[in-house]
């Protein structure tokens, strides 16, 4: 549970710095899937 508190801390505060300092969240939320995607095909070969 500890972990998964840890985690949401890090995505909050990467994420917050981004949008603090300017950053468009457009641009994250645009390149996702093909991030997932280079992310989760390696797991299934």
């Amino acid at each position: 549970m500890l972990g998964f508190v840890g985690i949401g801390v890090i995505f909050v505060m990467v994420f917050g710095g981004y949008i603090a300092a300017g950053g468009k969240m457009a641009i994250i939320l645009k390149s996702l899937p093909f991030e997932l995607v280079s992310r989760l095909v390696p797991d299934f070969n």
